[in-house]
């Protein structure tokens, strides 16, 4: 049996990632933002649907999107203490398009042919750490 990955991403896949991206007030390092690429999206899919396929066949992700902005976010407690903060990054939302639709082609490549153990728990969809120890609890 043959197995091929990658696919290329369809318009409609590219559409449904980019839908799903949460709306942030903050901007990226481009001065971009999720909400305005929304309300654009039906104009601009075709476009970025052709530029992520080409990176797909490429191997190749684009420095520009490689480029974070690094900012200090408060927890709580004393601000004058260090270990209050934590860094947070805020991607290029182009960026977060493309590394979820890959992440998702590769979540269903992998389950389509079973190559994640079934004692695999976390870091999957449906799946918990607590659930792995209700299963060790129940066969006990």
């Amino acid at each position: 049996q043959s197995i091929s990955f990658p696919c290329p991403f369809t318009e409609s896949e590219v559409l449904s990632v980019f839908l799903s991206l949460k709306n942030s007030s903050s901007c990226d390092v481009e001065g971009m933002q999720v909400r305005p690429i929304k309300y654009v999206l039906d104009l601009i899919c075709p476009y970025l649907t052709y530029i992520f396929n080409l990176s797909l066949a490429s191997a190749i992700f684009p420095r520009r999107m490689q480029i974070a902005r690094v900012s200090v976010l408060f927890k709580k407690g004393d601000i004058n203490d260090i270990k209050n903060y934590r860094p947070i990054s805020i991607l290029p939302v182009l960026s977060k398009g493309l590394e979820k639709l890959i992440h998702v082609q590769m979540s269903n490549f992998f389950d389509k042919h079973n190559l994640i153990s079934t004692a695999q728990f976390g870091f999957r969809k449906h799946l918990s750490t607590e659930l792995a120890l209700l299963q060790q609890k129940n066969s006990f």
